[in-house]
């Protein structure tokens, strides 16, 4: 019984692999597009969640406000070296641009 749901399992990942187009950039397309996610939401859902806010704060010894602030701006301009206009984009796309696709 279990190797048979096994079987249609892989016959329906099968077809869907299938409609899935292939191309030697897709990897690294899909690597840059999670890398830009998981950076943005997690820096959202600390500066958004107060429970993970407290805790980035406790371990900082700083207040929450303090601790969102820096995160927001002046951890992405030193890190990154530029004026706040350009952290908040970094923080839009904090990877970077795509890699160019090629068709």
């Amino acid at each position: 019984m279990v190797n048979n749901l096994n079987y249609i399992q892989n016959q329906q990942l099968e077809r869907y692999y299938k409609d899935i187009q292939i191309s030697p950039n897709t990897y690294s397309n899909v690597l840059s597009e999670w890398v830009t996610n998981q950076q943005r939401d997690t820096l959202s859902s600390i500066v958004g969640h107060p429970t993970l806010s407290s805790y980035m704060s406790i371990a900082d010894g700083q207040s929450i406000s303090r601790t969102k602030f820096n995160m927001i701006e002046v951890s992405m301009r030193l890190y990154l070296g530029i004026s706040l206009i350009k952290a908040l984009q970094a923080m839009i796309s904090p990877a970077g641009p795509p890699p160019e696709k090629e068709d």
